[in-house]
Order: C-alpha cells, then structure tokens, then sequence
C-alpha cells in the first residue's frame, strides 16, 4: 500500500474545496494533538493539546463590533 505524506508548509485550513482537489500544502480538517516518540523507537503516543480559551470579561457584556474590512490579498480580517 502507498504511503501518503503530506507538508502543511502553508499552514492554511481549506474547507471549501472537495477533499479530493485540496492543493499540497493545505488540509481540510485538523486535531489539535502531539505526536510524542522516544529516541531509537518506533514507538509513539498521541497527546491531546491544550486549546485556547475565549477570553470575553475584557470588555464585558456591552461590547459591540462596529465594523470590519476584509483583504482578500493576504487572507487577513
């Protein structure tokens, strides 16, 4: 069987596309997880990683947006 490999160089989360048509260098879904390996082994664990957590008691409960602009170029908000 062929194996697969992939480099996510862009580092850029492509849901739009069909999973078959996704370019190399992109992926279609993610996990957040560790690959940890020991040293002269083949054997590994994966680890769940901790996510970022909302933080919404900087402005409280009367914060409101007021606009945004959209750049397209370099994939920015």
């Amino acid at each position: 069987m062929p194996e697969l490999k992939h480099n996510f160089t862009k580092g850029r989360m492509n849901k739009d596309l069909d999973e078959r048509m996704v370019p190399n260098g992109e992926y279609r879904s993610a996990l957040n997880i560790e690959v940890a390996t020991s040293e002269g082994s083949n054997v590994g664990t994966v680890q769940t990683l901790k996510g970022n957590t909302a933080i919404t008691s900087l402005f409280g409960d009367e914060a409101t947006c007021v606009g945004n602009i959209v750049d397209e170029n370099n994939n920015k908000l």
